[in-house]
């Protein structure tokens, strides 16, 4: 028998309450069945631990708590030209950076070309690189979901592990380049007085803060 179609506003929502549903079933069975639990599962004490850890630092002001969690219609933005503006910006900037613009080097420098021949190939080919990307983009708005979450309802549980663990390795790589890029620039524009190794300790930093303490200063900086 076929399965009904799924719901992308109301299958997350579905999958969060069955597991409140099985927690407080768990968790209302007594001292027993808490200890029979903990024995069959081996590490759940440490995971416990571990929960309530994580559930102490989101609780801290400031830091960006939500991961993969499902954004709610209630806590979405309305669109507006405004943030739409924003998003454009904030990926421009993303795409601005040193490795970006090391690699848009290799017109002049490799390949003999002029400036407006590098510009054009930079730009047709970001606009033709982005079209994929730009497309599943719409998906995030439309069901609240991060586009990697997305990949589970077109690919399966398991098939959409292999593009994230792809990701991951690129995204590693990519930072990786920036930061070394990075810290070269910031050596050569303070006059050789630092070195690339602090520049990058700094470039880290940076992105740390905006890792822990979310995207807000991010948007602040752009605006």
């Amino acid at each position: 028998m076929a399965s009904p179609p799924l719901d992308l506003e109301k299958a997350p929502d579905d999958a969060v309450r069955a597991v409140n549903a099985v927690e407080v079933s768990s968790s209302s069975g007594g001292p027993d069945n808490t200890e029979i639990s903990t024995q069959g599962k081996g590490g759940a004490g440490a995971l416990n631990a571990l929960r309530r850890i994580n559930h102490r630092i989101e609780g801290l002001s400031g830091f960006e708590a939500r991961g993969i969690t499902r954004v709610p219609p209630s806590e979405r933005q309305p669109a507006s030209l405004s943030a739409d503006l924003q998003v454009v910006i904030l990926w421009f900037g993303a795409n601005i950076s040193a490795n970006n613009m090391t690699a848009g080097l290799f017109g002049p420098l490799v390949f003999g070309l002029g400036f407006k021949d590098s510009v054009l190939c930079a730009i047709f080919g970001c606009f033709l690189g982005s079209l994929s990307t730009s497309y599943m983009a719409i998906w995030g708005p439309q069901s609240g979901n991060r586009t990697m979450v997305c990949l589970r309802f077109f690919m399966g549980y398991w098939p959409s592990k292999l593009p994230c663990a792809l990701n991951i390795i690129l995204m590693v790589g990519y930072i990786t380049l920036n930061f070394i890029i990075t810290g070269q620039i910031l050596s050569a524009v303070s006059g050789g007085t630092m070195t690339i190794a602090v520049g990058i300790v700094i470039a880290s930093l940076v992105c740390w803060i905006v890792a822990v303490f979310g995207m807000f200063i991010f948007h602040t900086y752009e605006r």
